[in-house]
C-alpha cells in the first residue's frame, strides 16, 4: 500500500467553482522512443505503439465531459514534443502510463504543477509503484470510478495523496468514446490496416500467475447487453475496422462471450489474448474463427511450467512441453491469420541450457507467427516481486529500464552474463533463415504459411524488431560486462548504477531538465514486500 505517512492535503476552493467549466486534460503516455529517433523508431511508433492506446483514459475523458468539463484527450507515442500536446491553462491533468515511461509522466506533472494545475496519475504505474509516484503527482489513484473523478475535480487535492474507490461497474460504450478512438487510433480520421477499436468483454483475471499485475484482480465479465451494443455499433458504423479486445484473458467464460459475438453475427475481424487452457477443443477454436477472430495471442510464459498453461496437473519434460506448444501453435496458425506466442525467459523455474535448446527448436519450427520474447520485470503487487525483495534479488534499477532488453532482477538459476548469452541465442533463432523460411514459405515449398503473404507483414515486422532493436541492445549490455561495475552490480555486490546505464539514463532525462533531477529517477522508491498476499482462484 502507499505510504500512509505522507502529508494529507488540505482541501482548497477550486479556482473555478465546480459546476462551471473546468479545463481538464487527459494524457495517455504510451511510449518513449528516446531522445534520438531513427526512421525505424518513427515507423514503429506510428504503426505499433500508436495502437497501444488504453481504454480507461478515454473513459475518464467521457466522465469528465459528462460532468461539464472542457476536456482535451491525447496520446503520446513519441510522435511529437510531449509538452506541446495539451493546453497550458489546465485546471486538472489526468495522466496514465506504464512503469517504463514513468519518467516522462513525472516530468509532465512537474511542468503543469508549475502552472498551478492539479496533476493526477492512474493506470499501471500508479497500481504498481504508488509510493514513488506520490513524489511527483498531487494525486495517485488506484481503482477508480466516476464518483472518485468527480471528487478530485471538486476538491482539487494536493500533496501526494493516494485515493481509490470500488472499480466501475459500467464503462462508457464505443459510441461515447468514438471521437477519442478516432483521435488516438485512426489515421487521418480513417481506420487503416493497423487500426483497432478497443473494447472490453471482461475485466480482471481469474488466474494467479506470480509475475502478473492482474494476479490478484477480481474477474468479471462486462454486461452482455453493453457488449452487444458495442459490437452492433462497430459492425454498423465501422465495418472495415478491426476490434481489439483489451481483456487480460479473453473469454474465460467462453460460451457467454461467444454467444454475444454470434448473436450479433459479427463481421468485423478481431484480435485478443487468451489462455491456452481455454482453447482446449477444436470446437472452441472454430467458434472463434467463425465469429471473426483473426489474431490470437497466447502465453507459453515458460516451457518449465507449460503444463500449468494447458491446465494439466502433471509436469511435463522439456521436450514434451516444447512439442505440445509446437503442436498447439501449428494448429492455431492453420486457422488464424496471425498468432503470437509470449515467452518470459528467466522465470523462477527456468534453468540450464536444455531449456534454451528447446526454445530455439520451437522458435525455428515456425509454429507461431510472432515470438514475443520477454525478460522478467519485477512489478510490485505481485508474488514474484515479493519473492525478489525477500531474497534480495531485486536490483535498484531506475524504472525507465523496465523494458525489453534490460534485466532488473538477479535470475534464480543463471548469472546475468550467461542469461544474456542465452537470450541472444534465442533471439538469433527468431530471425534465422530457418525460422523465417519455415514461417513465411508456402506449404508447397515446405513452409507453414496458410494465408496471403501480405497478411504476414506484422509477423515479419516484429521479427525485424527483434533483430535490429532487441538483440543489439542485449548484445551491448553483454559487452558491458567487461566493465567491473557492471559485473559487481549484477552479482548484487554493488547498488551503484553502472556507468553503462547511467549514460542512457542521462540521455533520456535530458529533455526533463529543470523538471526532474537525475537522482530522483536513478533512486526510485520501491514498494515493500507484502506480508500475506491473497491467494486463490477468483471467478465471480
Amino acid at each position: 500500500m502507499p505510504d500512509a505517512g505522507l502529508p494529507r492535503p488540505t482541501p482548497r476552493p477550486s479556482r473555478k467553482p465546480f459546476g462551471k467549466t473546468l479545463k481538464v486534460g487527459v494524457v495517455d503516455v504510451i511510449y518513449d522512443a528516446g531522445p534520438k529517433l531513427s526512421w525505424f523508431d518513427h515507423l514503429e511508433s506510428q504503426l505499433v505503439f500508436k495502437q497501444y492506446a488504453a481504454i480507461m483514459p478515454q473513459v475518464v475523458k467521457v466522465w469528465c465531459k459528462q460532468l461539464g468539463c472542457d476536456v482535451t484527450y491525447k496520446t503520446f507515442y513519441s510522435q511529437c514534443d510531449l509538452f506541446t500536446l495539451m493546453p497550458d491553462d489546465l485546471d486538472v491533468l489526468f495522466v496514465t502510463c506504464c512503469t517504463q515511461e514513468s519518467h516522462l509522466a513525472y516530468g509532465l506533472s512537474r511542468y503543469y504543477q508549475k502552472k498551478g494545475t492539479v496533476t493526477v496519475l492512474g493506470g499501471p504505474h500508479a497500481h504498481c509503484f504508488p509510493n514513488d509516484a506520490q513524489r511527483f503527482f498531487d494525486v495517485v489513484v488506484g481503482p477508480c470510478n466516476k464518483d472518485l473523478v468527480e471528487q478530485i475535480l471538486r476538491d482539487e487535492p494536493r500533496g501526494g495523496v493516494y485515493l481509490e474507490s470500488p472499480p466501475p461497474t459500467h464503462f462508457p460504450g464505443v459510441e461515447e468514446r468514438m471521437e477519442d478512438i478516432i483521435e488516438a487510433l485512426f489515421y487521418f480520421g480513417k481506420p487503416m490496416i493497423a487500426s483497432t477499436i478497443p473494447i472490453y468483454a471482461s475485466v480482471g483475471c481469474p488466474y494467479t500467475c506470480n509475475f502478473c499485475v492482474d494476479y490478484n484482480s477480481k474477474y468479471r465479465t462486462v454486461d452482455t447487453d453493453a457488449l452487444e451494443a458495442d459490437l452492433r455499433y462497430i459492425n454498423t458504423h465501422h465495418p472495415d475496422a478491426t476490434i481489439g479486445f483489451h481483456d487480460a484473458n479473453f473469454a474465460v467464460r467462453f460460451d457467454e462471450t461467444m454467444d454475444v459475438l454470434e448473436r450479433v453475427d459479427n463481421k468485423n475481424g478481431y484480435g485478443m489474448g487468451i489462455t491456452m487452457s481455454v482453447l482446449n477443443t477444436e470446437e472452441r477454436i472454430m467458434r472463434l474463427k467463425n465469429s471473426g477472430c483473426r489474431y490470437v495471442q497466447c502465453g507459453i510464459e515458460s516451457l518449465s511450467g507449460f503444463h500449468g498453461k494447458q491446465g494439466r496437473s502433471r509436469k511435463l519434460g522439456l521436450d514434451q512441453a516444447r512439442q505440445g506448444a509446437q503442436d498447439f501453435f501449428e494448429n492455431l496458425s492453420s486457422v488464424f491469420e496471425m498468432t503470437q506466442c509470449n515467452i518470459i525467459f528467466g522465470l523462477e523455474d527456468d534453468m540450464g541450457t536444455d531449456l534454451v535448446d528447446q526454445y530455439v527448436e520451437f522458435v525455428e519450427s515456425g509454429a507461431a507467427g510472432i515470438i514475443n520474447m520477454c525478460i522478467p520485470t519485477p512489478f510490485a503487487q505481485t508474488p514474484l516481486y515479493d519473492t525478489l525483495v525477500r531474497e534480495e534479488r531485486l536490483l535498484p534499477m531506475p524504472f525507465l529500464f523496465y523494458r525489453d532488453s534490460y534485466l532488473s532482477v538477479i535470475p534464480k538459476h543463471y548469472d546475468a552474463r550467461t542469461y544474456y548469452q542465452h537470450m541472444i541465442t534465442i533471439l538469433k533463432s527468431s530471425t534465422s533463415n530457418r525460422a523465417i523460411y519455415n514461417r513465411l514459405a508456402s506449404p508447397r515449398l515446405g513452409g507453414k504459411r496458410k494465408f496471403p503473404f501480405h497478411r504476414c507483414a506484422g509477423e515479419l515486422t516484429m521479427r525485424l524488431v527483434d533483430r535490429f532493436q532487441f538483440m543489439p541492445t542485449c548484445q551491448r549490455i553483454l559487452d558491458a560486462f567487461d566493465e567491473p561495475d557492471m559485473a559487481a552490480f549484477y552479482a548484487g555486490k554493488s547498488k551503484r548504477l553502472p556507468k553503462f546505464f547511467r549514460r542512457e539514463l542521462e540521455e533520456r532525462i535530458e529533455r526533463l531538465d529543470g523538471l526532474v533531477e537525475s537522482d530522483e529517477i536513478e533512486y526510485p522508491h520501491f514498494e515493500s514486500e507484502r506480508v500475506s498476499p491473497p491467494q486463490g482462484l477468483r471467478v465471480v
